[in-house]
């Protein structure tokens, strides 16, 4: 064992500090997901939010508006959110205390403001919340899986026995959180559609941004009305976010 102790440490010292720091950050890359997941679950962002645009709060001023008993929570919470802010989704000031002791404040950033969840604005919260679900998260662990068996292309369906849709049936939350994620996602997808066309066009032109949008991407036309009624004729169709699957016939 001490033969193979030097040599790690010979091996280590012929390695700049640099790729030690690299190597041991990817090893635990998976802690920030974990926080992240665990920071929207706790609606940490939104409490911030509610402080006031660019205002500053304490970990402990975060863990008092939450009903926790645990007397290490704001401790907690600063680790966790120090770590959002190594990765810039929240800034941070200091603040001297009357005792001497200094504790840092937090601030959202434009990236964590996306995941504040509320009636008003557009949130990636559900997105993540459905990455991070135990059940997407146990497919992508089996990863290797996918690679050494055949799984014709379902690892879902290789770990769970049911494709995604199947277990969404017999999964109402799962369903619910699904859902919510696609809306979310799409909802982000069309306000950016719309503010580039808005940026290309004048704002008080009385054509409809989607047909303002032709007019940018070459050969595509955009043709409004319900395909569940007719399909129009065309080369090829681009569908985003189907989660009903129906077959045409002309």
């Amino acid at each position: 064992m001490g033969s193979l102790d030097n040599k790690q440490q010979q091996s280590i010292n012929k390695t700049g500090n640099e790729d030690c720091l690299n190597a041991f950050m990817f090893s635990n890359l998976i802690a920030f997901p974990i926080v992240l997941k665990a920071a929207i679950e706790l609606n940490l962002f939104a409490i911030m939010a509610k402080v006031g645009p660019g205002a500053h709060i304490s970990a402990s001023e975060i863990a008092s508006q939450l009903p926790t008993n645990n007397p290490s929570a704001a401790s907690m919470l600063d680790r966790m959110l120090r770590l959002l802010a190594s990765h810039s989704m929240l800034k941070y000031s200091l603040r001297t205390l009357e005792d001497g002791r200094v504790e840092k404040l937090y601030a959202l950033t434009p990236s964590s403001q996306l995941f504040v969840s509320n009636d008003d604005e557009l949130s990636l919260s559900d997105v993540s919340i459905l990455s991070y679900h135990p059940a997407v998260m146990e497919a992508r662990f089996r990863l290797k899986d996918a690679i050494l068996e055949e799984t014709d292309g379902d690892l879902f369906k290789k770990v769970h026995g049911l494709t995604l849709f199947e277990y969404m049936n017999n999964d109402p939350t799962f369903n619910n959180i699904f859902n919510r994620a696609m809306v979310g996602l799409s909802q982000f997808v069309m306000k950016g559609i719309l503010e580039f066309g808005q940026r290309r066009f004048s704002r008080t032109s009385p054509t409809p941004i989607v047909r303002l949008l032709t007019g940018i991407l070459n050969g595509i036309e955009h043709v409004g009305g319900d395909m569940f009624s007719n399909v129009p004729t065309a080369d090829a169709i681009t569908l985003k976010g189907i989660h009903a699957i129906i077959e045409c016939y002309k």
